[in-house]
């Protein structure tokens, strides 16, 4: 292979590379029913605690157009985000940082105590979704008292927009009954 080819193959990847991120563009977002726009693909970092992996894995998800990273109290590697983000220079406002209160905290005093904890770890005065990670608390008052607490941190801006995960249609239909 001579120079002008290996040039030409490292031209054809990057133009690959940029018509990837066009097509991540116009994927783009999805606007939720509070008109937050969260961006349809992002990297789940649950698992991930190895810290070169995970800033490496930033790295390139971000290269490659991601702006939705996706983290979780449980999975203990919100700091590691936070420092990875802020190695690769990587501006808070270009991204969309989703995090879950964990089942052992479902009660709304500890959901408080478990929002500050997340911000201080992943560094930041907020979070664009904050989801409820698992229905099952030790009761359904408790699993109401976490969901109001969620909406007075979204009223007060702490989390951008509010939902839920793994939940069953039973546990949906609760929470209608009481929302907001």
């Amino acid at each position: 292979m001579c120079i002008r080819d290996r040039y030409m193959g490292r031209l054809q990847f990057l133009d690959q590379d940029l018509k990837m991120k066009e097509n991540l563009k116009h994927l783009s977002s999805v606007k939720l029913n509070n008109g937050v726009e969260m961006p349809q693909i992002g990297l789940g970092i649950a698992k991930m605690n190895d810290v070169a992996e995970l800033q490496n894995s930033v790295l390139w998800s971000y290269q490659a157009g991601y702006r939705h990273y996706d983290t979780a109290a449980r999975y203990g590697n919100e700091h590691e985000l936070a420092l990875a983000l802020k190695k690769h220079n990587i501006p808070r406002e270009d991204i969309f940082i989703t995090t879950k209160i964990s089942i052992t905290e479902l009660t709304y005093e500890k959901a408080w105590k478990s929002i500050e904890q997340s911000l201080e770890k992943l560094e930041t005065n907020y979070v664009d979704q904050l989801l409820m990670h698992w229905p099952y608390a030790r009761s359904a008052g408790d699993r109401l008292d976490t969901w109001s607490a969620m909406e007075e941190m979204a009223e007060r801006g702490i989390a951008k927009s509010i939902g839920v995960s793994n939940f069953l249609p039973e546990h949906l239909e609760e929470l209608l009954a009481v929302c907001k």
